[in-house]
């Protein structure tokens, strides 16, 4: 994996410009997500879940309910987390 890539992480650095045309193996999503479950969590719960989307269809349901922001259908993979708590459910 691209060092520039974990630094972003550990910076907590969005990046907004993107490569369509490269996609991420899934040995670097996997990294990618262990990397992410380092991150604090209020009362040290860690309970969240991780997703990879890939597929047109998915990211497109994904944008919708993300306030229609482009580059969710603009990266070649997208991972996402959520927090399960259920008072928010």
């Amino acid at each position: 994996m691209n060092t520039s890539v974990i630094e972003a992480i550990e910076r907590q650095k969005t990046t907004n410009l993107y490569d369509a045309s490269k996609s991420i193996p899934d040995d670097e999503i996997r990294e990618l997500v262990r990397l992410a479950t380092f991150s604090p969590t209020a009362f040290h719960l860690q309970n969240w879940r991780f997703i990879a989307v890939r597929s047109p269809e998915a990211k497109a349901r994904l944008r919708a309910v993300a306030a229609d922001q482009p580059k969710v259908t603009e990266l070649p993979s997208l991972s996402s987390w959520s927090v399960n708590w259920p008072w928010l459910t």
